[in-house]
Order: C-alpha cells, then structure tokens, then sequence
C-alpha cells in the first residue's frame, strides 16, 4: 500500500498516492485543523472513565489459542472479569470501511467509505477513498514560480460524525491517540491524532528511498512497489546522493524538491557517517539512526516545508543504505495529523519525533527484498515502542472521560508472517516455520503487556475494552475478478500495454472491477461510457453474475473461490451512494482479490499463487475474519458488530446516540 509505479500511475499495491498533492496545498492545509478551544467539563467526579485500545487485525482465534495456552494474562483476566466475543467486521472486512464504522456507528451506506479503492465514474480510474488533496484554485504566474493565491484543500471523504464529538457536546472528555479513518481529522475540541490515511511528505502511504551500489540493485534509479532504489558510487570513501522530497508546485521548472547529502564511508570497518543539513549521523552497519528533521526549501527564502526521517545502514560494502519515508513533522505539520493542531507537537515534546505516516511498520520493504525479516522485526519494535511512550504519557494524566489507543502491529506483522505459522502457504518452509512462527505469538504478547499497564492506570471503576477491526486469514491464492469478467465475455479489454480499464472497449463492456472486493456495472447516465441502462437490465444483470461467481472454482485446485456474493442494495440499511460497488465479493478462506484487480488491471490467469511475503489478509467473506470484542463488563449481545461499540461508548456515559447510528449498545448497563 504504497506510492506510485515507475509509470506516474496506480500500480501494484500502489494504489494509495494521495493524488494531487502539491506544496501549494501543503502550505495551507493546517487551516483545516481543529479549533483549539477548553473541552467542556461535567461537574466534578460526574465523569466515568473508560479505556478502549484498538489493537488492529487481532483475531480471535489466535487470541483463544494463546489465551489457552496461558501466553495472554491480562487478556484472560479482562474476558474472565466481562466477556470475550467475536466482533463482526464490517463488509467487506477491510480497515478503512471496518475503522468508519467503529467511528461513525454507520455502515458504509452511511459513511460513504467502501473500500481502500474507490473509482472515478468518470475516467474509470482509482483513487484513494479517504480523503482527497486539491491545490489552490488561483494561481500567480510570475515567471518561473506559481504563487497559489489562497489555500488548498484536504478532504476527509468519511461522513457521519465521529463518536467523540458527541461526547464532546455533552462535556465529556476524550483523548484518541492514533485513529485510521480520520485524516485530514475531523475538526473537534478533542485530542486527536490520526493513523490509517495519513500520507507521508511526498502524499504517498510511504515510500522510502533505498541507496546502494550493490550490483544486483544499481542498473539504474527505479520506483518499486513503495520506494525508489537510486544507484549510488563509492569514490574516495564518499557518497554523494540526495533526498528527494514533495513535489515543489511553486516553481514551474521544477517537480520535485531535493535536499543532498554525503556519506563517509570507513575504508576497514563496517562504519559510515551521514552528514545532511548540519547533521553528523556516524552509524554501524545494522544500526538506526535517530530522527532527523530535513528542510525543503519550495522557493529560496519564500516558502519551505521540513519532513523527518531516519538512516539505517543495512551494509558497508556492499553500500546499503535505507531512509525511511519523508514523515510529516509533527513540530510544524505540512499537512493537518491532529487537533488541536499543536497536539502533534505536544506529543513529540513529550516523547520525540514519532512516526507520523499511517501503516508504519514498512511491509513494502520486506515484500521488496530490501529488508530481510529480522530487520523488518526490529522496525516494526521501534513502532512499537514509540506507540508505547505516547500511551504511557496520557495514562500518566488519564483522569476522566475516555482513553483510546490504537496498536497497529497485529495487523501489519500478521500480514507478513501468516506464511510462517501456515504450512500450506506457497512459501512456508520448516525451517522458516522453526525460526519465524513465533513471531505472531510475540506481536499479541506485546499487546497483552499494554492491555496490562493499562488496567493498572485506570483502575477498578472504569470500563476497560479491546476491540479490533477485523481478524485473519491465510492469502495462499489470488482471484482476478477483472480476467474473470474478459474471459467470461463481461469486460472487453483491446490488445496493448498499460492498466486494463484504461483500454476497455467501454462499448462492449458489462462490469468492471475495482478495489479489493468491489465490481460495478457500467451503469449508462453513472459511467461516462455506461452501456448498461439502469433499472430491469441492470437488475438482470446482477442476478446473473450473483450466481455465476457463486460458483465460480479454482482452475489449479477446484475448490469455490467465493463464499458470498453480497449485493449493496440488499446488505445496506439506507440506499447505496453514489461511489458504491454494485457487488462485493466475499472471498473463502485462503483467497483473496488480486492486486492487479484492485485497481483497475488485469493479470494474466484468473487464479495464482500468492507468492508475496504479505501472506495473511483480512479482505475475505465477512463472516471468515471477525475482530475481538473483550470486556470488564458483561457482554450482552451475542453477536457484536464494530456499528455497535460507537453506541456502546455512548451509552456508557448517558449519551443518547444520534438517530444515524445504526447499532446498539451491547454492554450491561450498571
């Protein structure tokens, strides 16, 4: 879930650019950002606590498992205090659909969000459903510089009002550290900072640059799936490279900013010094440095914008060495991550420079080859603990209202380590299985740590809960619902190179797919080249393609690929807007949707092995990856589901929740 392809375009797994961003945008969107007024308070002692942590992908089969065999304490002691239920995930069970609903108590007919991916109708091509950038719409043209006259903008495309915010109407507190779903951040008079959604410097979901003159790795400079690798040459000891940075919208001559920098390399030992804007970062090989704030100046003395980022020196020779992507700056925020706008600061003040970018943990290097395991471990720590020293510092003055922390290591590490506790993954070994498979079991013990320092901090009185979004399962095969739709005579593609849709014969196509779950009709009066008409036909349509992926098996194995084929319009209370699927597929355990389909291109069979280190996944059938519901109250509801914790919280505090919230409370009042 990276930055662009070689291409400019979407391309595998990089389909979450923040199309548009330009530094014209960036140095007006912190306007967007929350007011920074006192919260309203309840009288004295009137106000209950509750801490909620969000721990990302925890599955509850993993989780009784471990808990059985005595590896959770505090887990176990929470469910035996309250309860412990599967939590139902939202449809399809992806973060940014599941996350709105934990928020909003909507489904997505409510809040809009149906996937990592939504389409334009009108061009056929992905964008990021979350949010959008747009540059400002006036623009000075004074020689070679773009002066933009006013501010850009930063959408949040979610709808619904965030929980918290009512809760602030009713003068009660909270703190939501971390949230997915919420960038740029609903404005609110809570502290909030956002995860999921929130790009990096270069408005990518993280895209590090990787240096090196290892010869398997130098033919040239080259954008992988998350990164660019630039060829570098050792002389006389010396590297000479530069970070490239956002794109400088105010010089018309120029794409992008760039700051240089050199590396002294020792001629004996495993040593390297990197020396960049005053800084001297002398490192081992193996070995982090720590943060760094880099400055980009847009126009010399007129506009600038600063990043941060950390080196790590993987090898002296041959030379490697890995930056990680340009992070906002939480000191002076080019894009808006928090409100009040300066809680960002507060939070560095307090424990330093953190990561800012949502999904931290940096699976692309490890898909990529560019970290090997043991690295990506180690990063993924560091995350961690930096997660930790936030948390620790608002328990330390957590003395009313509502604490929600959000963890997001059960979700990125069991993404890229299913392969070692599956062994009918396609790269499962024993030996990998013997070295790596407790790897998850480590992840949920951690989180098991701060679920206990946490029941410490707040004490007996207040209402403690773990919920996550969704759970897990193995992504062993692919399903490309796009070659599926060609060889079955839906979607007409002509011969040629570039993304399937942008060479569909529009004319002579039914459906298309897009996004991970998500097909739609090529509605006539929806799509700007519709040729299906609306009403009868459409409806006739759908009801054949229902039963046809119904049945649709695996061409190397034989088993059904799909377990459910959900249709918007049946599963949605309310109609379906204007950006949703016309279906959703829920795939069967061990399947998942291709990279290629979600969006927009087409691989070359219908099913293959899934040969990714990304090798568990949650965008299945709903009912394959339910989240966790664990509490130090009585569970009431048998069958929870995520549209219910936002009522739930509500409700604990006396607050009516709004008529749009479709769930209910699931927790015994007391």
């Amino acid at each position: 879930m990276e930055g662009a392809g070689k291409d400019g375009n979407l391309s595998r797994r990089d389909f979450l650019k923040l199309l548009g961003l330009g530094a014209g945008a960036a140095l007006g969107a912190s306007a967007l950002s929350g007011c920074s007024r006192s919260v309203p308070r309840g009288p004295a002692g009137a106000v209950r606590k509750a801490l909620i942590l969000g721990f990302d992908g925890m599955d509850p089969v993993l989780v009784r498992r471990f808990i059985d065999a005595g590896h959770l304490p505090n887990l176990a002691r929470l469910a035996k205090m309250g309860g412990f239920r599967a939590l139902r995930s939202s449809v399809p069970p992806q973060s940014p659909v599941a996350w709105s609903n934990f928020i909003t108590g909507m489904d997505p007919g409510g809040h809009g969000i149906f996937d990592f991916i939504h389409r334009d109708p009108k061009s056929y091509g992905p964008h990021l459903s979350t949010s959008s950038t747009k540059a400002a719409q006036r623009v000075l043209h004074l020689g070679d510089f773009n002066i933009p006259l006013g501010h850009g903008e930063v959408k949040l495309h979610r709808r619904g009002t965030a929980f918290w915010n009512v809760m602030a109407e009713h003068g009660v507190p909270a703190t939501i550290y971390k949230i997915p779903s919420n960038f740029p951040p609903e404005p609110s008079t809570q502290r909030t900072i956002s995860d999921l959604g929130t790009p990096d410097l270069q408005g990518s979901y993280g895209h590090f640059s990787f240096f090196t003159n290892e010869p398997a790795r130098s033919e040239g400079h080259r954008d992988i799936s998350g990164g660019s690798v630039y060829p570098v040459e050792v002389r006389d000891g010396v590297v000479e490279a530069a970070l490239v940075g956002p794109e400088n919208a105010l010089r018309a001559s120029e794409d992008k900013s760039e700051v240089p920098f050199r590396v002294y390399v020792d001629r004996s030992n495993p040593v390297a010094r990197v020396d960049i804007q005053g800084s001297r970062l002398l490192l081992q090989e193996g070995e982090w440095s720590d943060w760094v704030t880099i400055n980009f100046s847009l126009v010399r003395g007129l506009a600038s914008t600063s990043g941060i980022c950390r080196f790590y020196l993987k090898s002296v020779r041959p030379f490697a060495l890995y930056v990680t992507p340009l992070n906002i700056d939480p000191m002076a925020p080019a894009l808006p991550i928090s409100t009040p706008e300066d809680y960002a600061a507060e939070l560095q003040r307090a424990i330093g420079p953190y990561y800012t970018q949502g999904m931290a943990e940096d699976t692309k290097a490890l898909s990529e080859g560019i970290f090997d395991d043991d690295e990506f471990i180690e990063q993924a720590r560091e995350v961690h603990r930096e997660r930790v020293a936030a948390y620790e510092y608002e328990l330390d003055r957590f003395e009313d209202g509502l604490l929600f922390a959000y963890f997001s290591g059960s979700d990125l590490g069991v993404h890229m380590f299913y392969r070692t506790i599956d062994p009918q993954s396609p790269l499962y070994t024993e030996e990998l299985g013997e070295r790596y498979g407790d790897t998850i079991l480590h992840v949920y013990q951690a989180l098991d740590e701060v679920l206990g320092t946490g029941m410490a901090a707040a004490g007996d009185d207040a209402l403690v809960m773990v919920m996550s979004d969704h759970g897990f399962s193995p992504y062993r095969r692919s399903f490309d619902l796009n070659r599926w739709l060609a060889d079955n005579g839906y979607l007409t593609v002509d011969p040629g190179d570039g993304p399937a849709l942008e060479r569909a014969d529009w004319a002579r196509s039914k459906a298309y797919a897009m996004g991970f779950n998500g097909l739609y009709i090529n509605e006539v009066g929806r799509e700007v080249e519709g040729s299906v008409s609306p009403g009868p036909a459409k409806q006739k349509l759908l009801d054949e393609l229902v039963a046809r992926l119904s049945e649709v098996r695996d061409t190397q194995t034989g088993e059904r690929v799909l377990r459910q084929v959900h249709r918007s319009d049946d599963y949605l209370d309310r109609p379906p807007a204007e950006v949703s699927p016309d279906l959703i597929l829920g795939h069967r355990y061990g399947y998942r949707g291709s990279w290629e389909s979600a969006i927009g291109e087409m691989a070359a069979e219908q099913h293959s092995d899934n040969t990714d280190k990304w090798s568990g996944d949650h965008c299945m059938d709903v009912d394959t990856v339910p989240g966790v519901l664990v509490s130090n109250r009585e569970i009431e509801a048998d069958e929870p589901a995520l549209e219910d914790l936002a009522p739930t919280i509500l409700a604990y505090y006396g607050i009516t929740p709004p008529g749009n919230m479709r769930g209910e409370p699931v927790l015994k009042r007391t």
